[in-house]
């Protein structure tokens, strides 16, 4: 527990480039890379206000990945369903 109250805001910006390249290298639906920006959020937020605690620095980090995958997923679900053109895609349709 010692650990989690002295966190740094780099600290954030490191858990957030790790959850990028896990993105990268296990693609699924992109939850850990706007986890990923919501570390690097968190970052900001605590480097422009230091005194934050590390309750207040996990509330902001999981308020923000819980707004930024809604958001995706809002925006993902009417322009990522269906292709542009019905044939895209089926080459022996053409």
């Amino acid at each position: 527990m010692n650990f989690i109250e002295h966190l740094t805001f780099w600290q954030w910006w490191i858990f957030a480039s790790v959850l990028i390249v896990i993105q990268v290298a296990a693609p699924n639906k992109a939850y850990f890379f706007w986890m990923g920006v919501a570390a690097i959020v968190t970052g900001v937020v605590f480097l422009l206000a230091p005194a934050l605690t590390w309750k207040a620095q996990g509330l902001t980090f999981v308020l923000c990945s819980v707004t930024t995958i809604f958001v995706w997923a809002m925006y993902a679900k009417p322009h990522l369903a269906s292709p542009a053109s019905p044939s895209q895609n089926r080459r022996n349709q053409q």
